[in-house]
Order: C-alpha cells, then structure tokens, then sequence
C-alpha cells in the first residue's frame, strides 16, 4: 500500500457521526485494516454553506479533513490519490465542489447499499425546490458528458434489475465499440449484498422481547426544505395519537415499546412526550433482531426486519406532512406492507393482526433475493474491503 493514496469518504455534513453510522461496518473495517480513512468534508465549497458546527467525530482514529477553500483542497491533494465514496448531492449548490473533483487524482465509488429507492419528486410539494431538481439534473448529466464533472468509477448496488441495466445498457455497448467514446456516468457497476444483510447475516440469537418503533423524525429537514417549519402544537398532536397506538399494542401484546429515534429528532421532546417509554439512538439494527413487531413510516432500517422477517407494519398519517406521507405509501406499496392509519380510530385485534401481517410477509422472499441477498452468501462489505485492498496496492 503506498502512502500516497488515501480513502475517503466525501460529505457535506455537519453530523460527521452519522455519516460514518451509515455504513459503520465498511468504514470501521477500512478503517481498522488500512488506518488511512479520511472523512472529507467540503462544506466550505457549497456555493450556499452550512455555517452549523460539524459535531465531533466519535470514532477518533478517523482523520478529518475540512478545506477552506479550493486552494487548500487541490494543495492537499497534489501528490495524492483519492479513492472516495461519494456522499454528496447533485444539485446546483454541489456544482462548485464536483469542478474541483475534477482535478484531482480520484477514483470515485458510489455505494447503494440499502436495497431501497425512495426518492420521490413530488411537484405539489414545491415548484422551487421540483424546478431545482429537475433542471440541476439536466445540467448535472451535460456536465459529467464533458467531463467537467468526474464520472463514477465503480457503482455498487443491491438490486440485480438496476446493474445488469447499467452494464448492459446500449450506451456501454457503444463504449465497448469506441472507447474514447466515454458519455455514460458510471463505469462499471458490481452487485453486492445489502447493508441489512451485512448486519444481519450472522444474526443466530433472535428474540421477540420488544416492539419498536423506528422514528423518521417529524421535522426531517427534507420534509421542511419542501413544507415548511412545523408548530410545535402539530408535533405535540403527532406523538399524542403515536401514543394512543403504543398504548393499544403494549396491553394487547404484553411487550415493552422501544423507540428509536432518528439522529436529527429533538431527543429533549421525545422523552418529554414519551416519559415511560425507552429511546434510544443508533442502536436499531439490535432492536430489530429482538423484536416481534416493527412500526415504521419510512426508513432503511425497515430492510432488517425484512431480511429477518420480522412482523412489520407501516404507520401513516397527515400530521406527517405531503412529502413524507407520499415516502410512507411508496414503502409500503414496494415492501407489501400492512398499514395502519392514524388519523381513524383503531381497532386492533392480535389475531387479525398476525394473520394479515404473515399474509404480506409470505411475499417478501423474492424482494429479499431481488433486492437485498441477490449475490449468494458473500457480504457486501467483504467485496467492497476487497476492492480497496486491491486499489491501495
């Protein structure tokens, strides 16, 4: 391994923490074999910036680096190789920093690992922020054909469907013809298995002790960027009719509730609204193992209790908001959930319950060899750590 030649993980983050909790297991293993993984952030490159403190990192045998400027990123990089996951967006306040990308020695990694898509434009959500998207995605594509833009490298991916598409596609069968003849953004695209699988796949001692509730977080700042900010009376009415649902489950099952609240939630008014109940953070994935029921609205850490069929239920309800109503309904039409309305009142009955949930679980095999165990029995992060070993050396 030369010296030369550093991984990265690019970001514009200001929770440099959760960044690296995404995908603890490939960054920690990186980390721990090759002591040179670097958490770039260039916040400072946004042509609108963050100007939040970046929380530190935990992990502190993780370097990080934060240019000021572009000089300071092109200085820092001049006699070096990066290898980087790509954790940045694409539209216009990101332009800035993909020109200066460009002119570095980079070889750039795309990881999708979730087994997922959930990304939904919706138009009534808000023409400024649908138009942002739409026409940076234009421009975004014009760019990276004329090279302005550094291409991906490598493209890992869960789903079967979309890789075989990537390399298969008429545009590579065009460059395999005229190899100077370089449109397509991904270079080469491999399929892995799922993050959730990776948690999972030695999973041996499985409970069903809990029942979880997996939070999205009711002020996601995604949701806000496109609505608005909430009054706090409507977030109080949300957890107010959230526990009503508890209550029902808790007596009906004899379980205790656990609440996982998502890294961005107000923790201070979580507990305060649920003083009986236990929170914890960045622990779902153990939850999931012991637990016999799982209440979501949208999240990738639904994909665990998929792989580990557990029971799963998807929870809906106005005080969500448009957008993030419209990501529930996309999750539960992909996964065939049973679903649960909030804004009616519930009758629930455990017999019913489990024989409607088993029904839709029954049909989840195939999306979990399609989607989130599609390459055998090898995790995916073993392909990925393999693959720098042989980028390092």
């Amino acid at each position: 391994m030369t010296k030369n030649k550093i991984v990265g993980i690019l970001t514009t983050s200001n929770d440099c923490n959760s960044v690296i909790n995404l995908n603890r297991k490939i960054y920690h293993e990186i980390n721990n074999r090759f002591k040179n993984l670097y958490i770039i952030n260039l916040k400072n490159l946004l042509f609108i910036k963050k100007v939040k403190k970046v929380k530190k990192i935990k992990q502190s045998s993780i370097n990080y680096f934060e240019p000021k400027d572009s000089k300071e990123l092109l200085k820092f990089f001049k006699k070096k190789k990066l290898i980087a996951f790509n954790g940045l967006g694409k539209t216009f306040n990101f332009f800035k920093i993909y020109f200066f990308l460009n002119k570095l020695n980079l070889y750039q990694i795309l990881l999708l690992n979730m087994g997922f898509s959930s990304n939904i434009i919706n138009f009534k959500n808000s023409i400024i922020h649908f138009i942002n998207l739409k026409l940076s995605k234009i421009f975004f594509k014009i760019f990276k054909i004329f090279n302005i833009f550094p291409k991906i490298d490598l493209y890992f991916d869960t789903r079967k469907d979309i890789v075989k598409n990537i390399n298969n596609s008429k545009i590579k069968k065009l460059e395999s013809k005229f190899p100077l003849f370089e449109i397509s953004y991904f270079k080469k695209a491999k399929l892995i298995n799922s993050r959730s699988y990776d948690e999972n796949f030695k999973s041996k001692k499985l409970t069903k002790k809990y029942i979880i509730f997996i939070d999205s977080n009711i002020e996601h700042l995604d949701r806000i960027k496109r609505e608005g900010k909430l009054e706090r009376i409507e977030i109080l009415k949300y957890y107010s009719i959230l526990s009503v649902l508890f209550n029902k489950l808790k007596k009906i099952y004899k379980k205790k509730i656990i609440i996982c609240a998502h890294p961005t939630t107000n923790i201070r008014l979580l507990k305060k609204s649920f003083p009986t109940y236990k929170i914890s953070q960045y622990q779902t994935s153990k939850y999931i193992q012991n637990s016999e029921l799982v209440l979501f609205h949208e999240s990738s850490a639904a994909m665990d209790a998929i792989i580990l069929n557990k029971f799963l239920i998807s929870i809906k309800t106005k005080f969500l908001g448009e957008y993030m109503l419209n990501r529930t309904e996309h999750y539960k039409k992909i996964l065939n959930l049973f679903s649960i309305d909030l804004d009616n009142p519930l009758s629930i009955n455990k017999h019913v319950l489990k024989k409607e949930i088993e029904g839709k679980n029954k049909k989840n095999k195939y999306y979990v060899k399609t989607n989130l165990n599609p390459d055998g029995k090898t995790p995916g992060y073993k392909k990925i750590i393999s693959t720098i070993y042989k980028l390092l050396n």
